[in-house]
């Protein structure tokens, strides 16, 4: 299975990325049967319950806009459901609408700070990419951030443009020729 992704505007484009990537590779185009799915994205302040219905991961729009990855945010909601579901169970008539709350305070900050890198990357297109592969700061940043590291949020809030400047301005030891 080959994956790959955009933003929903530039989807046409995909269909001649896994050819591409198997002459990359040096491997013979092999019929591959082309599937797209959108992935789905909680932009907004959703409901994710109603009634005795919790939604969770991709059902609940909790995938990663930068990556796309969603088996986080689907343990981390399905974790919070089922500790909300044990209340109910245990008599706390309440609990699952309390669900609501700990997802928008818990999961859906750092959705809408993915959501801004994702913006940034995407659109600034080349300028973004140029960024990554020539300074290591934002290497190291985006490197983090893929590790689990750091949150989107963490790296939103620590963010000063006057530091971020002067790293950029650093000379990268990565495009150093080897001697």
């Amino acid at each position: 299975a080959i994956g790959v992704g955009c933003p929903l505007p530039q989807g046409r484009k995909l269909k001649g990325y896994p050819a591409r990537l198997l002459f990359y590779l040096g491997l013979e185009e092999q019929a591959i049967p082309l599937a797209a799915h959108l992935i789905p994205h909680r932009v907004n302040s959703r409901p994710v319950m109603g009634g005795r219905v919790l939604l969770v991961g991709d059902a609940a729009g909790l995938v990663d806009f930068w990556t796309g990855e969603g088996i986080f945010f689907a343990l981390q909601s399905a974790r919070l459901a089922a500790g909300q579901i044990l209340k109910f169970f245990q008599g706390e008539t309440g609990a699952l609408a309390d669900y609501q709350a700990l997802v928008d305070r818990g999961i859906t900050p750092e959705l809408a700070a993915s959501c801004r890198f994702s913006r940034i990357f995407n659109y600034g297109g080349w300028l973004a990419f140029r960024c990554l592969e020539a300074y290591d700061y934002p290497w190291e940043v985006f490197c983090r951030i893929v590790r689990g590291d750091r949150s989107f949020v963490e790296i939103r809030q620590r963010f000063r443009p006057d530091i971020f400047i002067r790293k950029l301005l650093v000379k990268s030891a990565r495009n150093q020729p080897i001697t």
